[in-house]
């Protein structure tokens, strides 16, 4: 099956280290149809991608947990912008070159990705991620580098984890900046960042059509 690179390199950073944690060191990668779709969590984070890939018309459905590390760890050529994972014992990640998308003889790398040890509990995702109606919910779109940056610096800050704590508020209609408050170490910060709406019509942003259902802040 394919995925972008950045699924590999990146999904991966949200599955705990920790051999005693939910779900440790794995990656759960499957395929339905034409759908593929990554999990990972460590039991207080969990993250899903899902994207199409035409190339799999025709071809069984398969469910497969890789090391989470191991992903982490593979390096693709610089020209690398599709990767196939074959779906042996080991799962063979062969990278592709944007201009040999289709022709698996010609992959400009390969390499090794172990699957999970097999006793790994990992959760129904449908059921953990929240589905709110629109009427029980406000979304509001914001740039997700600068609420990254924000964050990290501000978790930066603490150094006493179990004393983390940060709350966002912002107006009711959207129309405002979003306000991040947090106390850490008896240090409080306040953080500000703008929602997408107010600089939508300058960066031509556009809110996926399944976001137009909610209360969202971004016009």
């Amino acid at each position: 099956m394919r995925l972008p690179k950045q699924i590999i390199k990146h999904v991966g950073r949200i599955a705990s280290t920790d051999p005693t944690r939910y779900a440790s060191d794995a990656v759960k990668v499957t395929r339905c149809g034409e759908l593929v779709t990554t999990e990972a969590t460590d039991g207080r984070m969990l993250v899903r991608t899902q994207h199409v890939d035409k190339g799999s018309t025709g071809l069984g459905d398969v469910s497969m947990l890789l090391q989470a590390s191991a992903m982490r760890a593979v390096k693709f050529p610089a020209r690398t912008k599709t990767v196939v994972l074959t779906e042996g014992d080991n799962v063979e990640v062969l990278a592709l070159s944007s201009r040999n998308e289709n022709k698996f003889d010609d992959a400009v790398d390969r390499q090794m990705i172990p699957r999970a040890t097999k006793d790994i509990r990992f959760p129904d995702v449908v059921k953990v991620i929240p589905d709110l109606a629109p009427k029980d919910c406000h979304v509001f779109a914001v740039n997700p580098k600068l609420l990254g940056t924000l964050l990290d610096v501000i978790a930066k800050v603490g150094t006493d984890e179990n004393s983390m704590v940060v709350r966002f508020t912002c107006p009711i209609d959207g129309n405002g900046p979003i306000r991040i408050d947090a106390l850490m170490d008896d240090v409080a910060m306040t953080g500000v960042i703008m929602p997408i709406n107010m600089r939508a019509v300058n960066h031509g942003y556009t809110a996926p059509a399944e976001w137009t259902n909610t209360k969202e802040s971004n016009a």
